[in-house]
């Protein structure tokens, strides 16, 4: 038992150190997803430890730095408990003219079942739905939306990064993009809200750090950077929304929100994690929603299961006129700033090469 206790300290151990590094590899960065899972573990680990571990340097040893590792990974996902401060405050008066509800769904391509969408979405009824991994059969599926949608974004694909987007809420200056790869499609658009208010809404969905799809996170970091990079320079209210194949509490999503000066209305609430859908133990907040300084928080639900390997999310926001409130300014540090300029740098090289 004490040689396991060892062999397992080791492994979180490490779990905790590697994900420090600054470097792009997809081993390196699947640590960051699994922090939740590598604290909880660690606990059970040291209680172990403790009850079957005879008295020695090598169990001071082994314990002690496994507690330390629990602890820099409970500092991470801390922001994210209901213990810690929210970032995004309820909205105490919500005005129906000038709030948002939002359905993001990444619905699995492979997935035939749609019943359970469409369910999900009757029941919700949202002012906008973002749906990711769709193809022309979910295209053809969905089109019944276009009658109480009347605004609509299509780019169904064949490679799981197909989008739909769906709106009651008046659209303009719509763009498709295709931000990093001809293959990578992503939404910007303007919303008004029925009180006339407008702000700027981004649908992402970079591709995973994983082998099957690329051996670097430099890709989805690269596209969150630079989505956050229009946002500042742009200055206007804002929603980026999406599966961002990345976790809540990873550097990269850190950076993203400062550049973009964003807010998650998940801090201080809970993990609403939405992906894995079928295994409880392996689940990660990977879809998101975030958000300016202009809104509020109404309401916020994890939806049920819908045949997919994602949980879709609602949520509804209050436009908030910004001059009624202090903006919290986040600002980059000089290290932060390199590393975007690294990062931003790196890319350019890649898609030169790829020319």
């Amino acid at each position: 038992m004490e040689t396991l206790v060892v062999f397992l300290s080791l492994i979180l151990i490490m779990a905790a150190i590697i994900p420090v590094i600054k470097l792009e590899h997809w081993w390196i960065r699947v640590f960051d997803f699994i922090r939740l899972q590598a604290f909880v573990i660690s606990l059970i680990v040291l209680a172990i430890g403790m009850i079957y571990m005879e008295s020695s340097t090598l169990k001071f040893v082994t314990l002690g730095a496994l507690l330390i590792s629990a602890i820099s990974q409970a500092i991470q996902i801390y922001p994210y408990t209901i213990l810690a401060k929210k970032q995004v405050v309820a909205c105490k008066t919500p005005d129906s003219r000038n709030m948002v509800s939002l359905f993001v769904s990444n619905v699995l391509m492979y997935n035939s079942k749609t019943e359970g969408v469409k369910q999900q979405i009757a029941e919700a009824e949202p002012d906008m739905i973002l749906m990711l991994e769709t193809n022309e059969y979910w295209a053809k599926s969905m089109s019944y939306l276009k009658e109480k949608y009347p605004y609509t974004v299509e780019c169904p694909l064949e490679n799981t990064y197909g989008m739909l987007f769906y709106s009651k809420l008046e659209l303009s200056g719509t763009e498709l993009r295709f931000i990093i790869s001809d293959e990578i499609p992503s939404i910007f658009t303007k919303v008004k809200t029925p009180s006339g208010k407008e702000f700027d809404f981004y649908g992402i969905h970079p591709k995973p750090p994983v082998p099957q799809e690329s051996e670097s996170s430099l890709e989805r970091d690269t596209e969150l950077i630079l989505v956050g990079k229009e946002i500042a320079k742009r200055k206007k209210p804002s929603v980026v929304a999406g599966d961002l194949n990345d976790v809540a509490w990873s550097y990269t999503t850190r950076l993203f929100q400062k550049t973009g000066n964003l807010r998650d209305p998940r801090k201080g609430r809970g993990f609403f994690s939405t992906y894995h859908a079928n295994y409880w133990f392996f689940r990660w907040p990977l879809d998101h929603i975030f958000h300016t300084d202009s809104f509020d928080l109404v309401h916020m639900e994890r939806m049920n299961n819908i045949g997919s390997d994602h949980f879709p999310i609602n949520v509804i926001l209050n436009y908030t006129d910004p001059l009624e409130k202090e903006f919290i300014k986040n600002e980059l540090n000089e290290e932060e700033k390199e590393d975007v300029e690294d990062k931003l740098e790196a890319i350019e090289e890649v898609m030169e090469e790829q020319k």
